[in-house]
């Protein structure tokens, strides 16, 4: 979305940062701020938050995958998440 029509858009990896800029995977993201847990449900009672993704995958230790499918450098499936949203 910042890429084609929403260039100010807001894009936040959950409870933690704010990234400034549309990384490629693995490389450094430019952090422009930080949100703890609590603003995440002040934000979503302001109604000012229009998506929230989840995962597609989660393994048995409970982490989320929400990118791709294989192995980083070459992955098999891409899915809509960090790479496509």
């Amino acid at each position: 979305a910042r890429l084609t029509f929403s260039p100010d858009i807001v894009l936040s990896d959950g409870e933690a940062r704010l990234i400034a800029d549309t990384p490629a995977i693995g490389a450094p993201a430019a952090i422009e701020g930080w949100m703890p847990f609590g603003r995440v449900f002040e934000t979503l009672s302001w109604g000012r938050r229009h998506v929230v993704m989840g995962a597609n995958q989660i393994d048995r230790y409970g982490n989320q995958n929400l990118s791709a499918f294989g192995p980083l450098q070459h992955p098999t499936r891409q899915m809509f998440g960090v790479r496509g949203a």
